[in-house]
């Protein structure tokens, strides 16, 4: 059975990064559709435009990805709801534009979801808390890591809207007043969104944490052995 595989780009005001990341992309992955979603942010549509499988989308609302507002988050996940209703993805990759596309993307069997694991993302303990009590889900791991180069349950978005309203409206307010700012950045929103679904967030070999301080060459050792044939590198700044 063939995976449909969507994108979601949130992008702002780095036109050359952001550039660089579709082209990345698509050199290894064409005919995907991707989604190209300025934040409130510049003009895209003439990057977009080099791309047949590139819809372009501007938001008035300027969401960020971390401190969100409850009408924040609310445009976030409107917009990969619609994503996921115009594709009918099964998966939808977080693209950002720190994220470098070194292969084509071949997706495992069993995937529903994937997470980034980054030593030190601990889940907050509000977290957890939520997942427990009101769930009574005992999470699978402490750790969250849903950013850039992972993917989203596409049928979660799309079939289950009224199990995110619920989250939304009624658990994030809580979970803010508890945990504060801690709890509210995508990656975390986004792990526990799964879990809650009964999606677990698992740690493939998608995407590798890219480490700033080396310059990545695919001939040398260290980052063969680092960063493997995972197909994205995440936190690849280049531009930046």
């Amino acid at each position: 059975m063939t995976v449909r595989l969507a994108v979601y780009h949130q992008c702002f005001r780095n036109q050359k990064a952001t550039a660089f990341a579709l082209q990345a992309f698509f050199r290894h992955n064409p005919g995907v559709p991707y989604f190209l979603w300025s934040d409130a942010g510049d003009d895209f549509s003439g990057i977009a435009s080099h791309y047949a499988d590139v819809i372009f989308r501007r938001s008035e609302v300027n969401a960020g990805k971390n401190q969100y507002t409850l009408d924040n988050l609310v445009e976030v996940f409107s917009r990969i709801k619609e994503v996921a209703e115009l594709t009918r993805a099964d998966l939808i990759l977080n693209m950002e534009d720190d994220v470098l596309t070194r292969s084509k993307i071949t997706i495992q069997p069993g995937t529903v979801c994937s997470s980034l694991h980054v030593p030190g993302n601990r889940l907050p303990v509000a977290c957890t808390r939520l997942l427990r009590e009101k769930y009574q889900l005992e999470p699978l791991q402490d750790w969250y890591g849903m950013a850039g180069g992972c993917f989203l349950n596409g049928s979660l978005f799309r079939d289950q809207w009224p199990l995110i309203q619920e989250f939304v409206f009624r658990d994030y307010p809580l979970l803010f007043r508890e945990g504060g700012l801690a709890v509210s950045h995508e990656d975390i929103l986004f792990h526990l969104i799964h879990a809650i679904a009964g999606l677990h967030p698992e740690h493939r070999s998608y995407v590798r944490q890219f480490t700033r301080r080396s310059r990545f060459s695919p001939l040398r050792i260290y980052d063969i052995v680092r960063y493997g044939h995972a197909p994205l590198l995440h936190n690849f700044k280049k531009y930046y």
